[in-house]
């Protein structure tokens, strides 16, 4: 959508084409474990070795989370048991509610969807994040862009 100019931002990780588009890093994202109420870990953080026994719901490995959970779970030493692959955090999120099994969710998704139905934990014995740039064209860097980008930036970093 960027490449036919119907949108002028993107929030998503950097793009490595720099010579038509801009990437300007917002946030380093907190990765979350989603854990449905069923288990009985109630912690704010969980160590993800201890939950390796655990049905896994991911996201697919093209997408950056589902990457990221498999790697995650390779450093715990252990391989995922995967119940559920999905391509949409919300779809993941409800097969989580449903106790079909744990997953991992951006810190900005937990922060917005405190339905009580899940809990959310940070992960140990790593905290980890992914990048959140805002990603535009070249052609379209004003002042007011320029100003747009810092309240974003600093809104991000509040939530």
């Amino acid at each position: 959508m960027l490449e036919k100019e119907e949108l002028d931002l993107l929030l998503d990780v950097s793009n490595s084409d720099v010579v038509s588009y801009s990437s300007e890093l917002l946030k380093e994202e907190e990765i979350y474990l989603d854990l449905p109420k069923t288990l009985k870990t109630q912690r704010d953080s969980v160590n993800l070795a201890d939950l390796k026994d655990c049905d896994f719901i991911l996201l697919s490995k093209e997408q950056m989370l589902g990457k990221l959970a498999r790697e995650l779970c390779k450093k715990c030493k252990f391989e995922p048991k995967i119940s559920v692959e999905c391509r949409n955090i919300e779809t993941v999120h409800e097969l989580v509610k449903q106790g079909l099994g744990i997953s991992f969710v951006p810190e900005l998704y937990a922060k917005n969807n405190q339905d009580g139905l899940t809990n959310y934990a940070k992960i140990t014995p790593f905290l980890p994040t992914r990048p959140i740039s805002a990603i535009f064209s070249n052609k379209v860097k004003s002042k007011a862009f320029t100003r747009f980008l810092e309240i974003l930036k600093d809104t991000l970093n509040k939530a």
